[in-house]
């Protein structure tokens, strides 16, 4: 069943409007989702985790820039009644997730990245090979019309019929419908460094790191090591059976190893 015991709902905080899903009791855990998906990526991964924890999975923000995020984000577990909480992001949510570990450490517990390295680290390798292996000129190395498809919104290519098993029709109808990436939104922070010169902040919290056999991450990068120097101690990290979007094609792995993680020290 799509996102089993969650409700969908619109919470309003300082101004800004966040449409999100939210189920379970216990300590907070928040799952941000990357591009160019939304919260419905975490349907097969929330309810394993709302067994334990209170689980809220919003929509990002893209539009309104990295630093502004953090802060709605961090005002959002506020009005939700959670001081401290986990935070786990995929690709873009995990550059979220962790500048929020950052930014606010006294305030994140555990932090998971999925699928994201940091930023700097793609400066210089952008040749044809690593090019066409980002999803966005993936897309644009394709024949008309899923170039333009991919420049507006996610292809409607996803409706296929082999990947409903991971993939189910209510995850893509939300894909293909959300406005939350249009015109660009999200494309300048998937580069925008974590840290400005000079900036020696670290993440103190623990930290998982997670990526996909199949993943562009893993075949490019070791991400663990990439993340070594933002952090204090380093990454518990561990690499899954699956590729990019390892909520939905790895959803048992991947909810296995932040329920573990995220039992730890928690309860």
């Amino acid at each position: 069943m799509f996102f089993e015991g969650f409700a969908q709902r619109d919470v309003t905080v300082g101004g800004v409007t966040f449409r999100l899903r939210q189920a379970g009791t216990g300590p907070m855990v928040m799952l941000l989702h990357g591009q160019p998906q939304t919260h419905a990526a975490w349907h097969a991964v929330a309810p394993v985790l709302a067994r334990t924890h209170t689980v809220v999975c919003p929509d990002l923000m893209p539009a309104r820039g990295a630093d502004a995020m953090v802060q709605d984000l961090l005002a959002l577990a506020r009005s939700l009644g959670f001081e401290n909480f986990c935070v786990a992001g995929q690709d873009l949510g995990g550059l979220i997730a962790a500048r929020m570990a950052l930014i606010a450490p006294e305030r994140i517990v555990r932090l998971a990245l999925l699928e994201c390295v940091p930023p700097p680290e793609h400066s210089g390798r952008a040749d044809m090979a690593f090019e066409l292996s980002t999803y966005e000129s993936c897309w644009f190395g394709q024949l008309h019309p899923k170039a333009e498809a991919r420049s507006i919104l996610p292809p409607s290519e996803w409706r296929t019929s082999d990947a409903s098993d991971v993939f189910p029709t209510e995850a893509i109808e939300d894909y293909r419908t959300a406005t939350l990436w249009r015109d660009g939104a999200g494309n300048a922070l998937s580069f925008q460094p974590l840290l400005g010169a000079g900036d020696d902040r670290r993440v103190t919290c623990p930290t998982l790191v997670l990526w996909g056999r199949e993943g562009r991450n893993g075949g490019w990068y070791d991400p663990a090591s990439l993340w070594r120097p933002y952090l204090t101690e380093a990454a518990t990290s561990r690499e899954l059976d699956g590729g990019t979007f390892l909520a939905e094609e790895a959803s048992v792995e991947t909810s296995a190893a932040l329920a573990a993680f995220f039992d730890v020290g928690t309860n």
